[in-house]
This record gives C-alpha cells, sequence and structure tokens, in this order.
C-alpha cells in the first residue's frame, strides 16, 4: 500500500475537519514536517536508538571514520563539513569485522566521571562514548579506532515531490507515516482549537 505526499495532506485534512484541503491547505505540509521530524528523533527509554528505526531507512547514514587515542580519550568534531546533514548520531561500531568492539553511550557527566577514575577503564572490547556539543569523544585503550558512525541525517522536504509515495518510492515504513500523519492532525487541531 502507498501513500503519496498529497495521499497524505487529504488524510491530515480529513482529520482536522477540512477533507478538500480548502482552509489549512499551507499548515497541512508543515504539521506533517513536524510530526515527521519529531517522530524520527523518537528513542527508546534511555537509549539512543530511534523508535521507529527499521521505519526511516531513507534517513539512516553511516560515517567510517579512523580516530587517534592520547592518554585514551580520542575527540572528533561534528561539523557541517564532515555530516552536512546530521540530525542526531544513535549508534557507535566497530567499522571493520575483526576485534569487535562494544561501543557504550554515556551520558557526558557520566563519561567524565569515567574517565576521572583511574580504577575504571575500558577493558576488552568495550569502550565508551559521549557528546559534548559538537565534540564526539570516545574513551578506549587503544591508540588508533576504526569506527563506523550510524546516525539519522535530517529529511528534506524541498525535495519531496506531491506525486512521491514515502512508502514505495522513498522507502519509509507504512505504519510510521500512519502515526506522523496521526501526529500531525493532533497538532494542528490543537492549533485551530478543535483540540485541548
Amino acid at each position: 500500500m502507498g501513500m503519496t505526499l498529497d495521499d497524505i495532506k487529504t488524510k491530515i485534512g480529513r482529520r482536522v475537519g477540512d477533507p478538500l484541503l480548502d482552509t489549512y491547505a499551507d499548515e497541512v505540509q508543515d504539521y506533517f514536517e513536524q510530526a515527521l521530524t519529531t517522530l524520527v528523533r523518537k528513542t527508546g527509554d534511555k537509549s539512543l536508538v530511534p523508535v521507529y528505526l527499521n521505519e526511516i531507512t531513507p534517513l539512516l547514514k553511516t560515517k567510517d571514520i579512523t580516530l587517534t587515542f592520547v592518554n585514551n580519550i580520542s575527540f572528533y568534531t561534528i561539523s557541517k563539513d564532515n555530516f552536512p546533514d546530521l540530525m542526531q548520531i544513535y549508534k557507535i561500531i566497530k567499522s571493520t569485522s575483526r576485534n569487535n568492539k562494544i561501543y557504550t553511550y554515556l551520558p557526558l557527566d557520566t563519561f567524565n566521571l569515567i574517565v576521572k577514575n583511574s580504577d575504571v577503564t575500558p577493558v576488552g572490547i568495550q569502550r565508551y562514548w559521549t557528546m559534548d556539543g559538537f565534540l564526539l569523544r570516545i574513551y578506549s585503550i587503544e591508540t588508533t579506532e576504526y569506527i563506523k558512525i550510524e546516525y539519522i541525517s535530517n529529511p528534506k522536504p524541498s525535495e519531496w515531490n506531491t506525486t512521491d509515495d514515502f512508502v514505495n518510492d522513498l522507502g519509509y515504513g507504512y505504519g510510521f507515516i500512519i502515526d506522523c500523519i496521526e501526529l500531525a492532525s493532533s497538532l494542528l487541531r490543537r492549533q485551530i482549537g478543535i483540540e485541548g
């Protein structure tokens, strides 16, 4: 079952009492974009992995990088030059199949406590990572590591056209698009005062 942008707009319009989009035509796509972005960023409890991971594959990307460590820490600056469409990093893995490592995300304050505590160092296959603004920080006992960063890219609504099928052409999950329609409808109903 497909779902074009026109279909999506019509479904949102129906849910707000404007099936022909006579009144809210301009707002419908804005609310759909807002809903899609909100749901793409939605993660599980204490996880960076998106809830809809298997349904947002058009936005999932990877980047291989080489890190050099000084005093067990490596820094990698995230910028528009090396990640031009980055929305959110959700996972780091070893980029080669040999000597697999486990990279565990930690909040910045926890990461800093572990780094400062000389009794706690990554052992065996364990590694730690965090984000400090635009700075990716990784704690490891290696001197060099090759990693793969898995991330979500920003959607590009300017590249959508009304006949793009979000399911069959663009590759989004049908259930995800339906949830986006529901959220967009709810947001628009609240804006126009139909829903509290």
